[in-house]
């Protein structure tokens, strides 16, 4: 084999592992990139489903570190007060606890007894790793 030949290879060779690198760019780690370059959030589509009490919790993982939640169910009568909060404590993973308070009337309240749907929406921040539960307290 002569000089030629042997150049000519490796020439080739350098050819050819600069196209397969380029090819192996473009299709395996451009592939998570927008137009503009930028590298999209892997959005993890986490849920959580409970019951507790009557009442239905719906909460699922939206991205950029936000959730959303919705609790269905029924009133106790019209003149009980609902109230809702969630609340996230700091640790790894975050531990979300969403509390549903049901306070009754006081008991000199005359209350017709209608059965009323509820239907209620919130949002926390926590992130896609996080623990949620879900808890409801009758006062």
């Amino acid at each position: 084999m002569n000089k030629n030949n042997v150049f000519g290879v490796g020439i080739l060779i350098i050819i050819l592992m600069i196209v397969g690198g380029l090819i192996f760019k473009v299709f395996v780690l451009d592939k998570d990139k927008n137009d503009d370059g930028i590298v999209q959030e892997e959005k993890k589509k986490k849920e959580y489903k409970l019951k507790e009490d009557g009442f239905e919790f719906e909460a699922e993982y939206e991205g950029n570190n936000r959730w959303e939640y919705e609790i269905k169910g029924h009133k106790p009568s019209p003149c009980h007060e609902i109230k809702h909060e969630a609340m996230v404590q700091e640790s790894h993973p975050e531990q979300v606890t969403v509390n549903l308070s049901i306070s009754s009337p006081s008991p000199d309240t005359n209350c017709i007894q209608v059965i009323e749907e509820l239907n209620i929406e919130g949002t926390f921040m926590a992130s896609p790793e996080a623990e949620v539960s879900f808890a409801v307290k009758t006062e």
